[in-house]
Parts: C-alpha cells; sequence; structure tokens
C-alpha cells in the first residue's frame, strides 16, 4: 500500500477523510521534527490512511469482518480495516496492531501504535 493515500477498499465519507488527512500531516510533521528515517515515517503514515478507512462502513460488512471487536459496535471499524489491510497484503504486525486497536489502546504496541494513538 503507498503510505500516502486510503487504500483501494475504504469507505469514508469527506469529513473522515479530511479527519485522517489532518492525522497523515501531523505524523509528517512529528516523523520530520524527530528526523525519522523515511521507512518508519511510512508505517505511521500507512496506519493514519488505514485507521479510519472503514468508519463510514455499512454495518453488516463491519459485523462480518469484525464480529467481536469488545461488544461495542461503534468499534468494529479499526479491527475490520486491519483485517481488510492484511487481507490485501499487509504484513507490518506494528501497522495491524495500531489499526486493529486505535480505539482502545494497546499495550505491546510498538512505535507506530503510539504515534496514531
Amino acid at each position: 500500500m503507498n503510505p500516502g493515500t486510503f487504500p483501494p477498499w475504504a469507505a469514508i465519507g469527506a469529513e473522515r477523510r479530511a479527519h485522517v488527512e489532518r492525522v497523515a500531516a501531523l505524523l509528517r510533521t512529528w516523523a520530520a521534527a524527530a528526523g525519522v528515517a523515511d521507512g518508519e515515517r511510512d508505517r505511521w503514515l500507512r496506519a493514519a490512511y488505514l485507521h479510519d478507512a472503514l468508519r463510514d462502513a455499512d454495518g453488516e460488512l463491519l459485523a462480518r469482518l469484525a464480529p467481536e471487536a469488545w461488544g461495542v459496535p461503534a468499534l468494529r471499524h479499526g479491527p475490520a480495516a486491519a483485517r481488510k489491510a492484511r487481507e490485501h497484503g499487509e504484513t507490518d504486525a506494528g501497522v495491524l496492531d495500531a489499526v486493529h486497536y486505535h480505539s482502545v489502546g494497546y499495550a505491546r504496541w510498538d512505535r507506530v501504535g503510539h504515534m496514531l494513538y
């Protein structure tokens, strides 16, 4: 996945797209200020563009992709997006964990999870 774009399977409206673009811009700024290597910055950006990629998806799709979601249907978009990303070739466990748990936090996050959160 290109680190600076939404995945082709995204179901996201204009308002949420604007939110994601702001998150990505902030992560770019932080990466530049911290002198982060391009590869690590790209991980942060992939997580940014994936984290809300299914925020506006149909509830039935979200229930199918992430039936557990801590028993809270409104939190399904993160686990569902992580699953779709994995199905479409994302292999970075840190990126997938960041996306999956971005709404609730996760004790085992690596740097990308902390930066997205």
